[in-house]
């Protein structure tokens, strides 16, 4: 925050070396800011991982590799379903839509156009390894390669069931 602070932003500002993983209350919470630290890889990586399930909700989801990790998932049997926004996947998501589907993805719709915002991927809720990983960033390129935003990746079983309810209220 001290580049932003001093008016350097996107690619202009310089990777840290500080610590990006950390353990509080006993919750491993690992940071990515971009566009230095690069949460698309971190998200990709999620993916390639699961063993068993992985929900997300995103609002704008253009990020071909991603796409392409979640389809490859699909394909090995993990159970892969999400909920994106209606406007953006009539409008210039439905391409990507297709893709998903097509992968084998199970795909909901929020009927709210425009209005949603979630950015979460919920991987292996029930597994030995749940994570969530939450944060301010579209699945674009843009998101991994330019823009200033922030995830937060969270290995805690209770905090992922939050958002696996989250995931199922919006899901029925």
């Amino acid at each position: 925050f001290e580049q932003m602070f001093s008016g350097i932003f996107g690619t202009s500002k310089s990777r840290t070396d500080e610590e990006t993983r950390f353990v509080v209350d006993d919750i491993d919470v690992e940071t990515a800011f971009a566009p230095q630290e690069h949460p698309d890889e971190l998200l990709i990586e999620l993916a390639e991982n699961a063993e068993e399930n992985i929900f997300f909700m995103i609002y704008v989801f253009t990020l071909d590799d991603l796409a392409n990790a979640l389809v490859r998932a699909s394909v090995r049997g993990v159970t892969v379903s999400g909920i994106v926004d209606e406007g953006f996947a009539e409008g210039d998501g439905a391409a990507m839509m297709t893709i998903l589907r097509n992968g084998g993805i199970n795909l909901g719709i929020d009927v709210n156009p425009w209005a949603w915002h979630h950015k979460v991927m919920i991987v292996d809720p029930q597994g030995e390894n749940p994570v969530v990983a939450v944060g301010s960033g579209n699945w674009t390129w843009s998101m991994g390669h330019g823009n200033d935003e922030s995830y937060v990746i969270v290995r805690d079983r209770e905090v992922v069931r939050d958002f696996l309810e989250e995931f199922q209220a919006w899901q029925n």
